[in-house]
């Protein structure tokens, strides 16, 4: 049933004898069963959902969508993102687990082609609540991981309406965020033989995010890696295949590991080449002060 999610969505008998679910206006109740029957709703109830569907969907006005929406996300029952679009239904992997590997990459999947909207913490928390065996697997293809949760209070009761100032909470409490810009920039800093990136695609900052974690987030690591990377010619080219490597390619996990541990060290094929690395780092700071203004000679 759950694999035709588009058409059968389960909904659980408890649902009469919730508290929250039975306290609801008629109205407001139907709209929270729309929105776990949604036509467009997927395995994980967090979708993107327009309101004009709604409309459609309801043949409600868009005054009538609005006001159960107001009504229902305070009680923590849902939550919208207007800019995005996006509805999350807050207990949906409650009572609608995902069983299965399949399932997992499925909705790990639909996830990804969320737009970017404000929900994920909230989904995340539900993550962690309803679904915690699967969270890991969230964390490492998603950019889950990037994002904070609030220190658990120990009461077991329900938390996490919503609302703006449990996300400043998080914000404060959690691990920093992951420095996309500054790893790109020292990219291009330390790597002016390799192509530029125009972007960072969804991809691209899921490997960021996974390297930056693995390497106890240290950019230092990030500044190695880059110098030498630039040092190697065997990396930029010269060697039987023409072989070039790029950044994706340094984001790899063993890619990465193999650069910092000096595989492809000039020092294999030169003993005056020991300290190419430096010198990369040192030639792009010298490049950036003279960007910027800075008069003094090289030393």
């Amino acid at each position: 049933m759950m694999e035709d999610v588009g058409r059968y969505t389960p909904i659980h008998s408890d649902i009469w004898f919730d508290d929250k679910f039975k306290a609801l206006s008629d109205q407001d109740a139907l709209f929270f069963l729309y929105a776990l029957t949604s036509p467009h709703c997927n395995m994980i109830g967090y979708y993107r959902l327009p309101i004009p569907y709604i409309c459609v969907d309801t043949g409600w006005p868009e005054k009538k969508v609005r006001q159960s929406i107001a009504n229902l996300t305070p009680v923590g029952m849902l939550s919208y993102d207007e800019t995005a679009q996006v509805i999350l239904v807050r207990k949906y992997l409650k009572w609608n687990p995902l069983g299965g590997s399949k399932q997992i990459t499925g909705a790990i999947t639909q996830f990804n082609m969320l737009p970017a909207n404000n929900l994920t913490r909230l989904f995340k928390e539900s993550l962690a609540k309803y679904a915690p065996d699967i969270l890991p697997d969230f964390e490492e293809n998603t950019l889950l991981d990037t994002v904070s949760l609030p220190y658990p209070t120990g009461t077991g009761t329900e938390s996490g309406t919503g609302t703006e100032s449990e996300g400043k909470e998080a914000e404060s409490v959690g691990s920093p965020p992951v420095p996309y810009q500054d790893i790109l920039n020292l990219y291009h800093e330390l790597c002016p033989s390799y192509p530029k990136l125009r972007g960072l695609s969804a991809n691209r900052q899921r490997a960021i995010s996974a390297r930056y974690k693995q390497y106890n987030r240290d950019l230092a690591v990030f500044r190695e890696l880059f110098g030498r990377a630039e040092a190697s010619d065997f990396m930029k080219g010269n060697n039987k295949r023409n072989w070039t490597a790029d950044f994706d390619w340094l984001m790899n996990g063993a890619n990465m590991a193999k650069v910092l541990e000096g595989k492809y060290s000039q020092a294999r094929a030169s003993p005056d080449s020991a300290q190419d690395s430096n010198r990369a780092v040192l030639d792009a700071e010298r490049r950036r002060l003279k960007q910027d203004g800075d008069t003094r000679p090289d030393s």
